[in-house]
């Protein structure tokens, strides 16, 4: 579980999921690499796109195992 932004900042690189409490670039979920964070927001990088999700409007975030 991904409960703090240092958490993303150790993880950087994995796969994450993340539910949303209020959409976020018209997204309630969101599945993708954990990028940097900054100010209060995290890079998750999804294909080709990539999406700053301010933290606050994180409801639950985890790791996902890559196999």
């Amino acid at each position: 579980v991904l409960r703090h932004l240092d958490d993303c900042q150790r993880f950087q690189g994995r796969l994450a999921h993340f539910v949303f409490l209020e959409p976020v670039e018209g997204l309630t979920t969101l599945r993708g690499r954990l990028g940097e964070v900054k100010e209060g927001s995290v890079e998750v990088n999804e294909g080709k796109r990539t999406i700053w999700v301010p933290f606050k409007a994180v409801k639950r975030a985890q790791l996902v195992v890559e196999i």
